[in-house]
């Protein structure tokens, strides 16, 4: 396997991933005193993703990039801050057990309502709620879908 084939792979396999995984990883890579080829690539895999999926993320590192500020640690610590700061949807089984069905994050709103219709439409009679997770506040339903339907949405 080339390079560019394993960074693609890694690429595909972190994009995978909930961004509080991504920033946790994020953080133990910065840990390491000396890191070998495969650890520096891991990392600069792991940042291209979160900055991909989290806009605060990406706003912290470009603007670590466009200072004058070469520590290399001090964009590892302004990602993983924005990662946990920032929005999170959390799509969940509402008339069942959660376990049978598991919970699914999901980075967006957009890309929420699109995965609770996609998993209600696939599990006949089960409700899926969307909750919008704020660090500190708690969670709050969004909307919900039922049969590949939108039965709920939260006023704004």
């Amino acid at each position: 396997m080339t390079r560019t084939e394993g960074m693609a792979k890694m690429t595909e396999l972190a994009r995978r991933q909930p961004l509080r995984r991504l920033a946790e990883a994020l953080e133990m890579l910065d840990r390491k005193p000396t890191p070998d080829e495969a650890e520096r690539l891991s990392r600069a895999v792991i940042i291209d993703v979160i900055c991909e999926r989290c806009p605060e993320a990406e706003a912290a590192f470009s603007a670590w990039a466009d200072s004058d500020d070469c520590d290399p640690g001090k964009p590892v610590a302004a990602i993983v801050t924005a990662v946990k700061e920032s929005r999170m949807y959390r799509i969940a089984a509402v008339n069942v057990p959660r376990a049978r069905y598991g919970e699914v994050e999901a980075d967006s709103e957009a890309d929420a309502l699109d995965k609770a219709r996609t998993m209600s439409a696939k599990a006949a009679g089960v409700a899926f709620g969307i909750y919008e997770v704020n660090p500190g506040q708690g969670a709050f339903l969004v909307a919900s879908f039922l049969n590949g339907e939108r039965r709920f949405t939260a006023a704004p």
